[in-house]
């Protein structure tokens, strides 16, 4: 309904029921139908969202602001996914909000990462991604206006407010439970495991006034209602349990110290809450302090990552690897005569590509991964359909 729009979508529905009248349909048929009646090709949305099992994720990395007649914002965005290593083609909703002007701007997001630009006539103080809740990504989310003071839930999130003083005005609360891994240390690990399933995002609208706790909640028990969700993270005693905290992407993660810890049953029964004295803007998640790690990380960053999947590839081409924080960097690939092939531009943060080989003919390949023009890591591939 969002893809087509409400005028085609319902028209097509229509349609596809007088086509399969007194008669049974499938996803196949469906999609035919959707697409003739439209005009819109529907094969793309049916292979991302019915043929592929998993959700898409979409978050924005950071905003780059650049004044002139307008105020000109650079919005880079990052699309991820859970269930699957699928690359999805999707509309988006973004929307700019400075408390009195809330205005959506609508981008199709169909790579890894990708900028978009909006111009606006005020200075927007917050940015957010489906609010409208259009898309059936690997968030689950809640916005509030918070009118009074005391315990708020959040539902669906694992996130209690426990709101102190509202500031100036009936402030506006965003909390998102985001359902992928969070990134990793930008600096050396120091001694904290964290989550590999989700993170939270705090933001919204609100004045420097507003105070108020924050209660996450976690499970590791095995629980088919409520449980598995920090079953991988929590595998010793509740005690090493530690939640962290970093305003934006480009900075590291920070241990928060001022917490309460409820184990509720026991230590070791992998459920409780984490309450902080003071929320504020950012990203969350959760960590076990393991020292091990600390000598791991040694260990992995001198072993560069660079894989090729599957190998022989036919069509699809699924390149991963693992910059670990450092910089941008190249991705080329060659043949073996030394002819350059392709080549891509990779953030520091991305972890894989996806690149469609039908048109590149058989035979063997080198990828390249290449930082400040060094080779940073190598590895060979065949193509063979």
């Amino acid at each position: 309904r969002c893809y087509l729009q409400d005028s085609a979508f319902f028209a097509a529905c229509k349609y596809h029921l007088n086509q399969r009248a007194f008669n049974s349909s499938n996803s196949f048929q469906f999609r035919d139908n959707l697409t003739a009646s439209s005009g819109i090709n529907m094969n793309r949305f049916f292979d991302d969202w019915v043929f592929t099992e998993g959700f898409p994720h979409f978050s924005i990395d950071s905003v780059t602001y650049v004044p002139a007649a307008l105020n000109h914002y650079y919005i880079h965005v990052r699309q991820r996914s859970k269930g699957n290593n699928h690359l999805y083609q999707m509309p988006i909703e973004i929307s700019l909000n400075d408390g009195i002007i809330d205005t959506t701007f609508t981008f199709i997001m169909d790579s890894v990462t990708q900028t978009f630009h909006c111009a606006v006539v005020f200075n927007p103080t917050w940015f957010a991604i489906d609010r409208g809740e259009k898309i059936s990504d690997a968030i689950s989310d809640i916005e509030k206006e918070i009118t009074v003071t005391g315990n708020v839930p959040m539902p669906e999130t694992n996130v209690k407010l426990v709101v102190q003083n509202l500031g100036g005005f009936n402030p506006t609360v965003r909390v998102e439970n985001n359902w992928v891994a969070p990134d990793d240390w930008k600096q050396s690990n120091p001694g904290v495991r964290l989550s590999d399933y989700h993170y939270w995002k705090i933001d919204g609208l609100w004045d420097n006034q507003f105070l108020s706790k924050a209660e996450f909640v976690y499970n590791g028990s095995n629980s088919s209602s409520a449980g598995y969700i920090d079953n991988t993270l929590i595998t010793t005693t509740e005690d090493s349990l530690v939640i962290v905290w970093r305003a934006t992407t480009a900075g590291d993660w920070q241990i928060i110290n001022n917490v309460s810890v409820n184990f509720v049953g026991s230590h070791t029964d992998k459920v409780g809450t984490i309450t902080i004295d003071t929320l504020r803007r950012g990203e969350y998640t959760l960590g076990m302090r393991d020292y091990t790690v600390s000598i791991k990380e040694l260990v992995e960053n001198e072993k560069p990552i660079l894989k090729v999947q599957p190998n022989p590839v036919s069509q699809n081409c699924h390149i991963e690897f693992d910059l670990k924080g450092r910089k941008n960097a190249l991705l080329q690939i060659f043949d073996m005569k030394g002819n350059l092939i392709n080549e891509f531009k990779v953030f520091a943060h991305q972890t894989f590509i996806n690149w469609d080989v039908v048109e590149i003919q058989n035979g063997n390949y080198l990828a390249k991964l290449c930082i400040d023009n060094q080779v940073y890591v190598s590895t060979k591939f065949v193509i063979m359909k």
